[in-house]
């Protein structure tokens, strides 16, 4: 009877060690734990962000509520606050979770709050497409995020960028509207004044790749401008040359998925990307 209680018993004592040790280690069970704020620390500011929010009308908008406590924690407390809109309430629905709809072309405002702490306001405008005051930053997968190449009406709206000429929208390849149009000087700082003014709260835009362009937007979405409202009358610049030596920059155009050589003091539109 004996010689089978030793290896019974160091049975036992393996995993009930393994298992004091795991709860030791850094980040066991609940590695989230390490961000929740202390029992006895005060919530003093809530921060929603994008702010502003640009929407076509029919898309949704996934919002961010970070409280921040006075033991200097920072949270994501998009679930637990209680949003509300407080502009014209028939522009957009807003979930429990802080989901936007976009319904109707128009202007709104919205809040969040908790523990009788308020949000800072942010501000919303709709647009029945993308000849107007907004501008589309599409997803294309992971959080990265693709701009549309931007109206009059929107660029000069945040302050204006350089720019090379604009084209007025057909609607066949674009929207009826006027549209700026980039060397790609320009379109790379067109990327540069994304980053100042944060939008959608990013600060890392630059010009999109030729491979992005193509692979993860044309071949994803086939033709922008039926499938998702974009303006598509020229082509878009990418980052990508054939040559270094050779004032040339690839462009690719999201109508047909075609790439072509073009010297780079010719304008086309632009798209910029940003990882998250």
């Amino acid at each position: 009877m004996k010689k089978y209680l030793k290896p019974l018993f160091t049975l036992v004592l393996i995993p009930l060690a393994i298992l004091l040790a795991g709860c030791n280690s850094e980040g066991a069970f609940t590695r989230g734990e390490i961000h929740k704020p202390q029992v006895t620390a005060t919530l003093i500011e809530i921060t929603v962000t994008p702010t502003p929010v640009l929407m076509l009308k029919g898309r949704t908008q996934q919002l961010v509520a970070i409280a921040k406590y006075d033991d200097g924690t920072e949270v994501d407390v998009s679930n637990s606050v209680i949003w509300e809109i407080v502009g014209d309430p028939t522009t957009t629905q807003l979930s429990p979770i802080g989901l936007l709809t976009a319904l109707n072309a128009g202007t709104t405002e919205l809040m969040a709050a908790k523990d009788g702490i308020s949000s800072n306001l942010v501000n919303v405008i709709v647009c029945d497409n993308l000849a107007a005051q907004c501008i589309d930053t599409i997803d294309a997968g992971n959080g990265k995020l693709f701009t549309s190449s931007p109206s009059v009406t929107y660029l000069d709206s945040i302050g204006g960028s350089a720019t090379d000429g604009q084209y007025s929208g057909d609607e066949i390849s674009s929207p009826l509207g006027s549209f700026y149009t980039f060397n790609l000087a320009s379109a790379h700082a067109l990327c540069a004044t994304y980053n100042t003014q944060n939008l959608a709260g990013r600060s890392n835009w630059r010009l999109a790749s030729r491979d992005e362009l193509k692979t993860e937007l044309y071949d994803m979405y086939g033709n922008m401008f039926n499938r998702l409202g974009w303006p598509n009358h020229f082509q878009y610049w990418s980052e990508t040359t054939p040559d270094p030596g050779i004032p040339a920059n690839y462009a690719v155009s999201l109508t047909y998925g075609n790439i072509m050589r073009v010297d780079t003091s010719l304008v086309r539109s632009v798209s910029c990307v940003s990882n998250p």
